[in-house]
């Protein structure tokens, strides 16, 4: 099973995880988050792009965060007509690593992670996922590089990267107008070696 000691990370999924992601989509705060374009409703139709194949060829995965339930057992034991999708519980956020197109020539990805349900936030699932996330990355996928951007104004968020060993490279000035201010997007990466240091000191 894919996941920490309080999540699950499974694939995404457009019969489970559909109905969420238009919700998450018409809430202005999470979206703000997700990307620079002008804060707009997200139809049904438009949120089933999402879950369309990705023409590179070269895809990296998907996952829709859940949390374990407190009545299962872990890792979980199916019946026989159990569905593993809807045994993993509803989705609470989506951990990415391709929002934008995969290098793989020189093994650069991009991250993406949110955690979407506003009611989760808080509990630390960022940094689990982000944790795992890398792991998998570098230990699983062969990555040397993890790359992201992140708004200026979300401090929670690079608190969370700098302390999970991503170093600000650089900054995009004034790119993204928000509730009539403009805030820099700060670009931030973790290479394969300064994860393996980190790696060391967290197994200690």
């Amino acid at each position: 099973m894919f996941g920490t000691s309080r999540l699950i990370l499974r694939g995404l999924d457009q019969d489970a995880d559909l109905t969420a992601l238009v919700n998450w989509c018409g809430d202005a705060e999470t979206m703000a988050l997700m990307g620079r374009g002008p804060l707009v409703p997200t139809s049904r139709d438009q949120a089933k792009q999402f879950f369309l194949p990705r023409p590179t060829g070269q895809d990296l995965p998907l996952f829709a965060i859940c949390e374990k339930q407190p009545d299962r057992s872990y890792p979980l034991e199916l019946g026989a007509d159990e569905d593993y999708i809807k045994a993993c519980g509803p989705a609470i956020g989506i951990l990415n690593f391709q929002p934008v197109k995969f290098d793989y020539k020189n093994r650069i990805a991009t991250l993406g992670l949110v955690i979407q349900d506003k009611q989760h936030r808080g509990k630390g699932y960022g940094k689990e996922v982000l944790l795992w996330g890398l792991e998998y990355a570098f230990m699983e996928l062969g990555l040397h590089r993890m790359q992201l951007e992140v708004y200026s104004f979300n401090e929670p968020a690079i608190q969370l990267y700098r302390k999970a060993g991503f170093v600000e490279e650089g900054r995009m000035r004034k790119v993204y107008f928000k509730g009539g201010e403009w805030y820099d997007v700060i670009c931030m990466a973790i290479l394969e070696e300064e994860w393996m240091e980190l790696r060391k000191k967290l197994q200690k």
